[in-house]
Parts: structure tokens; sequence; C-alpha cells
């Protein structure tokens, strides 16, 4: 999908799902707006309300806008078998429980040069939750704004290189278990 405009008002649903095979979003617009979404653990484990979610297959996103206003409503989501890359793409989210970029359940996250805001509660901008997975961070901004929302959340395997890492109302940096940061 190159150059549209993709986006989502329902309660907990995803503008974007990538349940199998190889999807490309080349300079494209998502946004995920809801009143009524849940948001809390079924979003944080699972990435139900995620802007963009992929369950399984391949998601390559580069060039790209992506933006939430809805409980739940993560950037982007990893989970599961899925292997996700993001590149040169700006992620902000404004409600709780929407992380900017996140893996859970094993997925597997490839950020490059991203610009990432998050404004919510549990909101971290580097995210990881029940299940963990592999995130593998390059370069970029991220920046969290909301009260116990960390620059980054570790219950994953994650590495970040060359990256400015901002958080105003949180820890720096909050690693859970026997995980690596």
């Amino acid at each position: 999908v190159t150059g549209e405009s993709l986006s989502s008002t329902g309660k907990d649903e995803n503008a974007v799902l990538v349940t199998d095979g190889t999807v490309t979003l080349d300079n494209v617009t998502v946004t995920r707006t809801s009143s009524d979404s849940t948001g809390g653990d079924i979003a944080s484990f699972y990435g139900v309300g995620a802007a963009v979610l992929a369950t399984d297959g391949t998601l390559n996103i580069k060039g790209s806008k992506i933006s939430t206003d809805a409980s739940g409503g993560a950037g982007v989501f990893a989970y599961g078998k899925s292997v996700v890359t993001v590149s040169d793409t700006t992620i902000s989210t404004k409600q709780n429980t929407s992380g900017g970029i996140h893996a859970a359940g094993g997925g597997t996250l490839y950020a490059n040069n991203l610009t990432v805001t998050t404004e919510g509660e549990s909101a971290a901008a580097i995210r990881s939750d029940r299940g963990g997975g592999t995130m593998r961070v390059n370069g970029g901004s991220y920046t969290s704004n909301g009260t116990g929302s960390p620059a980054i959340y570790c219950t994953a395997d994650i590495a970040v290189k060359d990256s400015k890492l901002v958080s105003t109302n949180s820890e720096a940096i909050c690693i859970e278990g026997k995980n690596n940061l």
C-alpha cells in the first residue's frame, strides 16, 4: 500500500491487521481514534486496539505517519510469529496503554530512525509485554510524557543503539524479570 490514508474508529479494532504473508506500507498515514476502546491488558498483551498489529507474517513500514487517540492504541505492535520492520516513520499516541512501538507474545520488531511520542499512562515509547519478544532499535527519538511511561519498558530482549530517549514523568528505563536490555 503506497500513499494511502488508513483509519479506524471502531471499539478495540485495528486500522491495519496483518495475519499472514508480506505487507508493505510506504508513505501511508494511519489514524486510530475511538472513545469506546477498552485498553488495559488485552491491549498490552495482544495488541487489541493498536493502530497497526501484526500477528503473523512480515510487515514493512517506511516513510509513514501513525497516530492514535484511543485507549490501548499502540502505534505499531508485533505479536506472535510476526516480523515487523518500521523505518523513517513518525508515531504519536495520546491515551493510556498506548505504547509507541510494542512487542509481546514473541513478536519481533525492528525500528530504524523513528520519531515516537507518547502521552498516556503506561505508554512507554519503546514497550514490550507478556510473552516478550525481540526489539532492535537503531537511531531516532523516543519520548514518553505520561505517568508510569518510561522511554523503554522491557519484558523482552531489547537492544537500542544511537537513539535519543526522553521520559518526562516516569523513570527513564524499566526492566522487569530476567529480560535483556
